[in-house]
């Protein structure tokens, strides 16, 4: 299970305001939607975001039995098995 986290800043007056916000999602591409959209709803006020797995919880059904692939390492196993 991945988690996306994201944080919104606003400005009360003179005050930077910040809120943070997640979210759990079964796959990557639904992390990556998710990702996606907040980027475009909410452009410069969007502050930072992240697509994390959960490698520890107190809920057993929200960590992975396997961990998810980087890009990278997905790149390194498609040609090693292209060989």
């Amino acid at each position: 299970m991945l988690m996306v986290t994201h944080t919104l800043k606003t400005v009360a007056g003179r005050v930077n305001q910040y809120q943070d916000h997640y979210q759990l999602f079964d796959t990557r591409e639904e992390a990556q939607r998710k990702v996606n959209m907040l980027i475009s709803l909410h452009g410069e006020s969007l502050y930072s975001y992240a697509i994390s797995q959960i490698l520890e919880a107190s809920e057993p059904h929200w960590t992975d039995p396997e961990p998810i692939l980087t890009t990278a390492e997905r790149e390194k196993d498609a040609e090693a098995n292209d060989c």
